[in-house]
């Protein structure tokens, strides 16, 4: 039936049920060759030798299985963010002919003439891609992926009178306020038989409102409104996860004994009482109850409690991944969180850049006061929301039975960010980001304080963090400076509180001259997010470094000389470099092919070293190609230390590039298409462990840097990379699509290598 030429039955084992239409039994229309000894090629083999592997037709039967159970998968599933996102720059192309514009980013890396690859689904064999819009698709510049009531909010804001749109909001706050008053007595019964902790911790929330005003608006999870009222899982099955409920429950004796001996074994006693201090509040508010480890069901799960220190207070951390509870906790995909850059500041500026003071665009945010603490943890899922924690006063280990959702339970994280839904407004972790114009916004303060209130959520009041409307406003340890929004400009930058405690830990880690692992994995996370808000992408190799400490050991370990150089680097450019910016005006956008190649001449042993460059410049391709000479490329070779250079000369064409034609590509978009995977992930991640090709990386973005490039790196094939020719010395194509050849300066190559001899 599958192209076997004897009678044999095959087993597939699977745990999915895709490969169930293969289970077929031959029809016996056909003949079948005998088993045992037969002659094949000449020789006597056992004719089982020659059925041992699986036929081709078998195999592509199977992957035809699997291909269509994936993609009916996908169909169904909900699309989130991050493929709504790519959808722009890869969109299905099943029903349309004609691409131009951003619908053609996906066939930008082809030159034409070609043909469209085989594999691609929905284009008939052959099919060709004649002409492509060359000014087209730019993934930086593809319009923001935001909600439509978002966009909706957006355009009324920018676009209505301010009077209306205030007697609006007064509307739909009355409309809010007369929903809550009548929703008080279902509500209430509904509470009736619901266990008294959930209810404690819930009691302030209006969630039948919350659902009629979720399933009024289309709402796609109104469900979210019962969970608040009920709790939380905290094994959210949305797929599969590494551990089931039920067993992770018949390990929980062991699991729970592993988490208290490990919180005894390592201790602070300085973080313990700051801990234990902590504890006695969340109980004093309801938020946890004690209990004896005689009063836990056989079915307890416990996970340890720690501290971590951030600013002058103690954050306590419910370690939910020691106790395996997060991993029997199932998640889809990665959580997007709305990003604190452009996106709704660019949004807004799209429609109309501010032409008086009234029209100017503020932003500010609310903070959740105990943001975790407004959720419950579901009454039957109590087990799993067992803590110890240490008693410094006792020195002995505390049971507790939490009431509301654990910092440090993947569940938590999902079950918190369900409940994004209020109005349009951005979120970033628990603070919600609200703009509007300087007309309205006295208006819209009071509307969205109102709205909080009303739906039973705390937010902070004091001073530090309930700041009015303003240009420029701090998200959660990132500054938004709306100052230059008359010209289209937006800036986004680290607050001066979190650079200056940043350059304290930096300037007392330089002092000790030594890091534990643990003071390393902190610094290392902290500079992670604080070097996403600084221009230019060269401190990922520092901020690697200076996390590189062994975990083998809990001692002190003393700062390499590496470790020292990163931590310098650090000071300059991460704590004390130039803001992001953000800008509505288009800029240019070019679009750069890259190629490199190493042959081993064996009987010479030399490497030969080409590097290549196109670059579509006004309809012309202009290209660049070189080799290295001989003994330099012989010098290259030892010191690097290995005869193959093929990702070292995929990586050299950027920073060459960026070298010769700078002057064009100033403040621009640059589209960079590679046909190597390892050299562009470095180039696009700014990193690799590799030391020779990190010395190039280095170079090539700091020139970026030095030009304000705003790079895109993208995947072509090698058969349509048009810097392939140029690589290798060949430029017939160039010259035949009317490009011209230019030269390179005199020792470029070497000199960018760092070769003896170079000019």
């Amino acid at each position: 039936m599958f192209g076997s030429t004897r009678r044999k039955s095959t087993t597939l084992v699977s745990n999915r049920s895709w490969f169930r239409r293969t289970a077929v039994l031959c029809s016996g229309d056909h003949a079948h060759e005998s088993w045992g000894q037969v002659t094949h090629e000449g020789k006597r083999v056992w004719s089982t030798s020659l059925e041992s592997a699986y036929t081709p037709q078998l195999a592509k039967a199977w992957a035809s299985c699997a291909g269509a159970a994936v993609k009916d998968v996908l169909e169904k599933a909900p699309v989130g963010r991050k493929r709504a996102f790519k959808a722009l720059c890869e969109p299905d192309f099943a029903v349309k002919v004609t691409l131009t514009g951003d619908d053609a980013a996906r066939f930008f890396s082809f030159f034409p003439p070609c043909k469209i690859p085989r594999h691609w689904d929905h284009w008939p064999k052959g099919s060709k891609l004649l002409e492509i819009d060359r000014e087209g698709a730019n993934p930086r510049r593809a319009r923001c992926v935001l909600p439509p009531e978002m966009l909706v909010a957006l355009a009324a804001d920018a676009a209505e009178d301010t009077i209306k749109l205030a007697k609006s909001r007064t509307e739909a706050s009355r409309d809010l306020l007369r929903v809550c008053k009548g929703s008080v007595s279902r509500e209430a019964a509904l509470r009736e038989g619901l266990d008294p902790e959930v209810n404690h911790v819930t009691s302030s929330k209006m969630s039948v409102a919350l659902e009629l005003l979720l399933r009024e608006v289309g709402h796609v999870d109104p469900d979210v409104a019962e969970s608040v009222r009920v709790g939380f899982p905290l094994d959210a099955d949305v797929r599969p996860p590494e551990l089931t409920a039920p067993a992770l429950q018949r390990m929980s004796e062991e699991i729970s004994q592993r988490c208290v001996t490990g919180l005894c074994r390592y201790r602070d006693r300085a973080t313990e009482r700051a801990v234990w201090a902590v504890t006695r509040e969340e109980q004093a508010s309801g938020w946890l109850s004690f209990c004896s480890r005689e009063d836990l069901s056989a079915l307890a799960v416990v996970s340890p409690r720690f501290g971590v220190f951030q600013k002058n207070k103690v954050r306590p951390i419910d370690n939910f991944k020691a106790s395996l509870v997060n991993s029997a906790c199932g998640v889809q995909e990665k959580v997007q969180m709305d990003g604190i850059d452009e996106k709704a500041c660019l949004s807004w500026l799209r429609f109309r850049l501010p032409g008086s003071p009234p029209e100017r665009i503020l932003g500010r945010t609310w903070d959740l006061k105990s943001a975790y603490k407004q959720l419950a943890v579901r009454a039957d899922h109590k087990h799993f929301a067992i803590i110890c924690v240490m008693d410094p006063e006792a020195d002995v280990v505390q049971y507790c039975r939490l009431h509301s959702l654990p910092f440090g339970a993947v569940a938590a994280v999902h079950a918190f960010l369900r409940n994004k839904f209020f109005i349009a407004m951005t979120s970033f972790f628990d603070d919600f980001t609200v703009l509007t114009s300087a007309a309205n916004a006295a208006h819209v303060e009071v509307v969205v304080s109102s709205m909080f209130k009303k739906l039973g959520w705390r937010v902070a009041t004091e001073e530090k963090k309930n700041r009015p409307f303003s240009e420029v406003f701090d998200v959660l340890g990132v500054r938004v400076d709306l100052s230059q929004q008359s010209v289209g400009v937006v800036q986004v930058s680290n607050t001066p509180q979190r650079v200056a405690e940043l350059k304290d830990t930096v300037a007392a880690i330089k002092q000790k001259g030594s890091l534990t692992f643990e003071e390393a994995q902190r610094l290392r996370g902290r500079l992670v997010f604080a070097e996403q808000h600084v221009w230019g992408r060269n401190a990922k190799q520092a901020v690697v470094a200076v996390g590189d400490v062994s975990p083998a050991s809990e001692a002190s370990h003393p700062l390499s000389d590496v470790q020292q150089a990163a931590l310098d680097f650090i000071e300059q450019r991460v704590l004390d470099g130039r803001p992001r910016s953000f800008s509505v005006k288009p800029s240019r956008t070019f679009h750069l092919w890259l190629d490199g190649a190493c042959e081993w001449d064996v009987s010479n042993s030399v490497p030969t070293c080409g590097f290549g460059g196109v670059l579509w410049l006004d309809g012309v391709p202009l290209a660049w190609g070189d080799t290295l000479d001989p003994a330099a490329a012989q010098e290259w070779a030892s010191r690097v230390g290995k005869k193959q250079l093929v990702f070292e000369c995929e990586l050299l064409p950027y920073f060459i590039s960026l070298q010769l034609w700078g002057r064009f590509l100033r403040n621009s978009d640059l589209l960079v298409f590679i046909d190597n995977d390892a050299a562009r992930a470095s180039l696009a991640r700014s990193f690799t462990r590799k030391e020779e090709g990190a010395a190039i990386v280095f170079q090539a973005v700091e020139a970026e840097e030095r030009l304000s490039i705003d790079a895109c790196f993208l995947r072509v094939p090698t058969s349509s990379n048009i810097a392939d020719g140029p690589s290798r010395g060949v430029f017939d194509t160039i010259l035949r699509l009317g490009g011209r050849r230019v030269p390179l300066p005199c020792g470029a190559i070497r000199s960018a290598l760092g070769l003896s001899g170079a000019v």
